[in-house]
Parts: C-alpha cells; structure tokens; sequence
C-alpha cells in the first residue's frame, strides 16, 4: 500500500523466519491483462496444484487474448527501482512519512526486431505482470487462493526501440510503475518444481500471429493460401511452414455458421501456401479463414491467425 500506516497492525512484527528460498534475480515477466473482456479477473487458482502447469500453459495460449498471459523472456538488465518516501517536515524537524515511493521496473529484450517493437509497443488494456526468476520460480499477488498478476499504471508505460551499435545488439527498452495501491508484502513466489513436467515458466513462449497476404479462390470448394509471419523481410516475410488441418478454421460470416475444413495441404514447392478445401457455399457469401494452434509444452510457440476474408464461389 503506499499510503503510509495502511498495514500498520498495532504491534511490531516477529523477526523470526523459517527456512525459505527467497525469489531470485527476475529474468522475465508475464504481462497479463487484469480483467478479461467478459469482467472475469485474470489469475492462477493456488487450491489445483495437480493441475496448475496446465493451467499456466493454458493462460499462455488461450485462445480468448483478454485472458491471455504475454511473456517477455531472457531479459537483460532488470532493474526495480523504488522512489524515495515522501515525508511531512514539522517547525521543530521532526518527520512523519506519509507515503510510500512507487517502485518502477526497467528491462530489455535484447537481439529484436522494429515488428516486434510494434507488436509490443502500446499498453490499451490494464495489466499486471507475474515475475519469473532464475530458477524458473514465478511470483505474483497472492489474493485469497488465487495468484494474481501485480498490477501495474498502464499511465506509465513506455518502451524505447535501441538502434544496434559497434559494440551493442538492437533492443527495446520497457519501463513501468507498479500500482500505487500494491505492496510488495503481498507478493508470494511458486516454486518452478509446481509447474513441470508440464512447462518450465523460463521456456513458456508467447504465441506468433499469422497473416494470410493472399487468398485465391480456385473453386467453389477450394482456396489457396499464403500464410506467413508478421516477421522477416520487406519483400519476403517468413512463411508458416507445417501447419496441419486442424490448425485452421473456416467461418461464413453470412449466414453465419462455422465451415468444416475437409483438407489443408502444404504446397511442395512453395513453403507456407496451403490448399484449403470445404464444402461448396452460397455463392457470395463472405467466408472468414482464420488459425490457432496451442503450444504443447516448453519451447514451443503457439500461434494465432489473423481473420482474413473472401467471397465464396
């Protein structure tokens, strides 16, 4: 809390503790929204630990992206910086504190692109953000049985793109406050032991989008289509390469009705189009394709489409 006095409990507190492995040097983030669009709150149920390495995964790959949890991983110079408290000086010198000094968190992901620094620019919801350490433990707001991301001022977000130098690679520099309101009294560590086999919090990637540049209608039961990332060249983004039926997903907006997509076949010669068939539609309508696919475990991304329309035959 950063008024002062807030948790004062009208005795001083015991010095004593047990023996436990406080959380290490923080060496990623998980930036979550607060509130998911449908007034849900975003968090990690502490009560199913059988479970809760899924449900992690889960967060990672939602399909909803409101409910979404967005990692920021391998991060190099973490800083966490806390203003000085701000006091009431009286006539004879004496000092009262009256608030507490925000705490503000510095980083960088270092080796990037400008596209991942469009894609990561801009903060437009609230969020906060769990905390991954050295060790694969992860910390967050603990709030009866559920851990939730600590809140943070989406007022002061900022990020910087950091050209490459002689001696220095290309970065984005991310910068933040905590919420006024937040105490790091309430932050509790879960050790990355709760998590495996399932994911290691340190290889949780985020999800990729996927773009469709082309969509040719060859007959009233097939497309072909370009798929690719928003990533690599001008002139030659990186395509999406081995991406299987049910990856994608077929929608007539129309009417509307979601479409069976009967085959999805990867072109021999040309990485990343697909020969899309489905069943024949109303001539006319307007057919959404779009793609999702949930990562599986560590080090393995996910992916999401972006919806692309065309007009069926």
């Amino acid at each position: 809390m950063a008024i002062a006095g807030c948790d004062c409990g009208g005795k001083l507190g015991n010095t004593g503790f047990p023996s436990v492995k406080p959380f290490g040097l923080t060496v990623g983030f998980v930036m979550v929204p607060i509130r998911a669009d449908d007034g849900t709150r975003n968090g990690l149920d502490m009560t199913n630990l059988t479970t809760l390495g899924q449900d992690y995964l889960d967060l990672l790959n939602n399909p909803d992206p409101s409910k979404r949890g967005y990692p920021y991983l391998g991060l190099v110079n973490v800083t966490h910086e806390e203003a000085d408290a701000t006091y009431e000086t009286f006539d004879n010198g004496e000092r009262t504190k009256t608030r507490d000094g925000i705490k503000t968190i510095k980083y960088e992901v270092s080796g990037v692109t400008n596209q991942f620094y469009k894609k990561t620019s801009e903060a437009c919801v609230d969020f906060g953000l769990y905390a991954i350490d050295g060790c694969g433990n992860l910390k967050g707001q603990l709030e009866g049985t559920n851990l939730y991301p600590r809140p943070v001022n989406r007022g002061s977000f900022n990020s910087t793109f950091i050209d490459a130098i002689a001696d220095a690679t290309t970065k984005v520099m991310f910068e933040m406050d905590y919420g006024f309101v937040t105490n790091d009294g309430d932050q509790w560590m879960v050790a990355q032991s709760s998590f495996t086999p399932t994911i290691d919090p340190l290889e949780g990637l985020g999800m990729i989008d996927v773009q469709f540049p082309t969509i040719v209608v060859d007959s009233a039961t097939q497309i072909t289509v370009n798929a690719s990332f928003c990533y690599g060249y001008a002139n030659a983004k990186t395509p999406w390469t081995g991406a299987t039926l049910a990856d994608f997903s077929l929608t007539n907006i129309t009417t509307p009705a979601v479409i069976a997509v009967a085959s999805a076949t990867e072109s021999l010669t040309v990485p990343g189009e697909y020969a899309i068939t489905f069943l024949a539609q109303t001539a006319l309508d307007v057919v959404e394709l779009d793609a999702f696919r949930a990562a599986s475990g560590s080090l393995i991304n996910g992916y999401e489409g972006e919806e692309t329309g065309f007009v069926a035959l």
